[in-house]
């Protein structure tokens, strides 16, 4: 579902609430004139969603970088504000702690500082992190990328492709990112902790921030999804102005309040259907 598709539907909600609760307020339109006009909304809406996607049309585009869909709920995270950029003048400054080392690091994108003298690197132009060693050399701890991904139910990002490693020059320093929803961040964006490494050819580090928390992407909402919560908004909008029209127009009881919504999903789809 593009963007441009969902005005249409919302718009069409829209009119169909407002026709729903006119004749709530007023004798001069019936029920059935408002129902009509919510069937009109609804095929209106549906139609501008199925619109959208022609199964003949060309697949959907590679997700931006630095975003990422979760293939079990749906959920859409966009980590794209935790990198970097000249704005903020530096990289994150992260606390080797127990290590010989802090660490120079950049997310989904090259480190702002010059990172051109790391050691063992033909190219060093993509290194996203480095630490500078008691020999007082650069090391990269990998080259950026801009594909997190789910392991299991963890968010993680990997840099690859770093200096040699101490103990074996035919492997590369590497790091990974495992990301946590964190929604009490007020001052900052993210927090970063190292947590250790292996043999020095492996870092870990953990974030957390509140853009590791999950968020609901209405872009992968089919058109029989975005019916369906239309069609449920309708049905309630039902019940409550039929409830009022029948209790200030027509001053019927509770118990016709009652068989009113429970006729309202039928009388929807009957006319729908039509």
């Amino acid at each position: 579902m593009t963007m441009t598709s969902r005005p249409s539907i919302l718009i069409a909600l829209i009119v169909a609430v407002i026709l729903f609760l006119a004749p709530a307020t007023t004798s001069a339109f019936s029920i059935s004139d408002a129902v009509n006009s919510t069937v009109t909304g609804l095929q209106n809406g549906l139609q501008a969603g199925l619109s959208r996607r022609d199964p003949l049309s060309p697949k959907d585009e590679e997700p931006p970088l630095c975003t990422v869909t979760s293939a079990t709920s749906g959920n859409f995270f966009d980590l794209r504000p935790l990198i970097r950029t000249k704005t903020e003048g530096t990289d994150l400054h992260v606390r080797g702690l127990d290590y010989h080392a802090n660490f120079s690091i950049n997310i989904c994108s090259p480190t702002l500082q010059d990172a051109s003298d790391v050691v063992g690197l033909a190219d060093p132009t993509n290194v996203s992190g480095f630490y500078v060693g008691a020999d007082n050399k650069r090391y990269s701890i990998g080259e950026f990328s801009g594909n997190p991904f789910f392991r299991g139910r963890k968010l993680v990002l990997e840099y690859h492709g770093g200096s040699p490693c101490p103990n074996n020059d035919k492997d590369r320093k590497a790091s990974i990112f495992t990301l946590a929803c964190e929604r009490e961040l007020i001052q900052s964006k993210m927090t970063i902790q190292y947590v250790g490494n292996l043999h020095e050819c492996a870092y870990f580090f953990e974030i957390r921030t509140p853009y590791a928390c999950p968020v609901i992407n209405t872009e992968t909402l089919s058109p029989i999804s975005i019916f369906t919560v239309i069609f449920f908004v309708a049905v309630c909008v039902y019940c409550v102005a039929g409830a009022v029209f029948q209790r200030r127009i027509l001053h019927s009881g509770p118990s016709h309040f009652l068989m009113y919504c429970l006729r309202a999903p039928f009388s929807l789809l009957r006319r729908l259907l039509k």
